[in-house]
């Protein structure tokens, strides 16, 4: 039975379906066991079908393993909020299987169908976040509709299946630079759906950082001439236009997000200094690199870094040093030297095997400072570690 499956593809589609059974079921025990359930399968593939692994491959799986162990071990003495079971140890114990699986996925016989797969997959994941962030504009417009984020109700965010929408725009932003790469193998309609579908969920989720970095990916990699840049602009600002001046009074969602567009353009007149929030940030990670030479062990406590915060000259101290907004910040109060080493070592290990370098660790550092804290999220270092 185990050899008419495809483990290692139905690791990827569970993962990504874990997202929207924890946003229905409020359950980490539903979201993730299918998850621990497939880690299984696809290790008890490996042994039954003994399949040979070339040794480069190997070292890449094996290299993840000290931090897979370190920061289980770390998490076990300081589990977040006590739970012992939860995304977090599960991201964690995720990283070698991961790498396995993405290993047997695009060095197979079958690497284009996999790849297939994978897009297709996206698409379907995509396509669903949008689906729910509309029937949460619905709940804010109209009262009823979809589930909205709990803890960020007040400030009208359609997040999808995320916490914050924060999350849900690195988990797009990082698929937009993933299918960039695979776009050959597929057609224009297929590509064009995916573009203009994960578009307009950044455009809901109102991250600046998000908005720009994604035009920028489609202006380096699929305008080749002065004329096509010049019809995308204008169906983007005529997207904004809407937002700006249907949409503003008529939902608290489009209002957040008019506002955000906003603000884009006070930063691009103004520069940085004129937004409060990503001045704040751009101190707190100066800070960091103050401290590094003191970071020692860490922390070893998910979101309480306070013991860093000595000397810190910036507002919003108590946020920044809960959530850090950086997953490198982040790695480094949490685990120290330790966990940065173990973490970037396999990190450039996987380096070899791409073949936009500079843009991926770019993007990298980028998109980890979207988020708040995105340690626990398996689809981000799922699409990462692709």
């Amino acid at each position: 039975m185990l050899a008419s499956l495809n483990p290692y593809r139905l690791l990827l589609a569970t993962i990504l379906v874990s997202t929207f059974l924890l946003y229905i079921f409020k359950s980490g025990a539903v979201a993730y066991m299918p998850v621990v359930v497939i880690v299984l399968i696809v290790l008890i593939y490996e042994i039954m079908a003994y399949r040979k692994i070339r040794y480069d491959h190997a070292v890449l799986v094996l290299t993840w393993l000290p931090y897979s162990i370190w920061t289980s071990f770390v998490y076990f003495i300081n589990p977040f909020e006590g739970k012992y079971f939860s995304g977090y140890l599960l991201t964690f114990i995720l990283f070698p299987v991961l790498v396995l699986s993405f290993v047997r996925l695009f060095f197979s016989e079958d690497r284009d169908s996999n790849y297939r797969f994978i897009y297709h997959s996206l698409a379907v994941f995509v396509f669903f976040q949008l689906v729910v962030c509309v029937g949460q504009i619905f709940t804010y417009t109209y009262g009823f509709g979809f589930p909205v984020s709990e803890y960020y109700s007040e400030y009208a965010m359609a997040s999808g299946t995320f916490v914050n929408s924060n999350d849900l725009s690195a988990v797009i932003l990082a698929i937009l630079f993933f299918i960039i790469g695979m776009e050959k193998f597929f057609y224009k309609s297929a590509k064009n759906f995916i573009w203009i579908v994960s578009i307009i969920l950044l455009v809901l989720g109102g991250s600046r950082s998000a908005i720009i970095l994604a035009v920028l990916f489609f202006t380096l990699h699929k305008v080749h001439d002065v004329k096509r840049m010049f019809v995308y602009c204008l169906s983007l600002s005529l997207l904004f236009v809407i937002v700006f001046f249907y949409f503003d009074n008529q939902s608290e969602v489009a209002t957040r997000v008019a506002s955000r567009i906003e603000s884009i353009t006070t930063i691009f007149k103004y520069g940085v200094s004129a937004d409060n929030s990503m001045s704040i940030r751009i101190m707190s990670y100066l800070h960091f690199l103050k401290m590094l030479p003191d970071i020692g062990f860490g922390s070893m406590m998910i979101n309480e870094y306070h013991l860093f915060s000595e000397n810190a000259d910036f507002g919003s101290k108590e946020l920044l040093f809960q959530n850090p907004h950086s997953l490198v910040v982040e790695l480094g109060y949490w685990l120290g030297w330790p966990g940065l080493i173990m973490f970037f070592i396999p990190m450039l290990a996987l380096l070899k095997y791409s073949r936009r370098k500079m843009l991926f660790l770019t993007m990298f550092i980028l998109v980890g400072m979207i988020p708040s804290s995105i340690l626990g999220s398996m689809v981000f270092f799922m699409i990462l570690i692709s």
